[in-house]
């Protein structure tokens, strides 16, 4: 049977009061990453920019070519409306 104010609940109150609660942010930014995960890290990121740099050139490339097929289909519509 626990007895209020037992030596136990008094530890622990003092322990309490000596350790200042840090907020969920500072306790976030107190997290040191292992080099292992930082390097784990570099490397995707440098995998996802480059995935995103073919992605963007592919894209730019499909654009410029849709935009060369209407010229094309512009001019010869033309053509074929002054020839006619």
């Amino acid at each position: 049977m626990l007895i209020s104010g037992s030596t136990e609940e008094k530890e622990k109150k003092k322990d309490a009061e000596k350790e200042p609660e840090m907020s969920q942010n500072a306790q976030f930014r107190a997290i040191q990453p292992s080099p292992s995960i930082l390097t784990f890290v570099e490397k995707n990121v440098i995998l996802y920019e480059d995935f995103l740099l073919s992605y963007l050139i592919m894209l730019m490339h499909h654009f410029l070519e849709g935009i060369l097929i209407y010229c094309t289909l512009i001019i010869i519509r033309s053509c074929w409306a002054g020839g006619a």
